[in-house]
């Protein structure tokens, strides 16, 4: 009797008890160096942290750079409204920036004014004979004209926001017809001061 009391309790408890559901073994995330030798598809160049994969290169965190403006009411300007993304540009639209001081002298000129600013780009394209055979086959396929500012939303439809050619960084913005209106600020570039061209001395605006 004390066995078949004992089977009866095990068969009461499996039909009233719910049977607890199978639980899979978590799964360890893998990590993703993006600018570590682990990573076999990006291949380092030069010095320091730069990596590249084709066109595609990875900056390092932040990048200090220097955009000059030839009159301190434009520093003050960018300061209170933000930036415009003019017509024209060498490069596409965007916002130009250089790496050395001299290149942004020369843009202010000697009554002019330089801003020291921090860059933070994500994705940087440096412009290759492939990079532009490929926007001109993207030109021909959307019937468009193959000018810089096509060049612009070629890049940043492909996932680029920043193009380097040479000592010259451009972070790329899309054109508008009235730019004056559409000055904003832009939250991967900060200003960290405003200079003077002809001596470097800083100035408050």
């Amino acid at each position: 009797m004390g066995f078949l009391t004992q089977l009866l309790h095990v068969l009461i408890d499996s039909t009233i008890r719910p049977a607890r559901p199978h639980r899979f073994p978590k799964r360890k995330k893998q990590r993703f160096f993006p600018n570590s030798s682990r990573n076999p598809k990006l291949a380092k160049t030069g010095t320091g942290s730069w990596k590249s994969w084709g066109p595609y290169t990875r900056f390092p965190k932040t990048i200090t750079a220097y955009h000059g403006t030839p009159s301190v009411a434009n520093a003050v300007s960018i300061f209170r409204h933000g930036w415009m993304t003019g017509n024209g540009n060498l490069y596409g639209d965007g916002l130009y920036f250089a790496t050395d001081v001299a290149t942004a002298k020369s843009y202010a000129g000697s009554g002019g004014v330089y801003l020291k600013c921090v860059l933070s780009p994500r994705r940087v394209c440096h412009w290759t004979a492939g990079m532009d055979k490929q926007f001109r086959q993207w030109c021909v396929q959307r019937q468009v004209i193959s000018d810089n500012s096509a060049k612009t939303a070629f890049l940043l439809q492909n996932g680029y926001d920043c193009l380097r050619q040479g000592n010259i960084i451009v972070m790329l913005t899309p054109q508008y017809a009235n730019p004056t209106a559409w000055k904003r600020k832009h939250f991967k570039v900060r200003i960290l001061g405003v200079y003077q061209s002809r001596d470097d001395r800083k100035i408050r605006v």
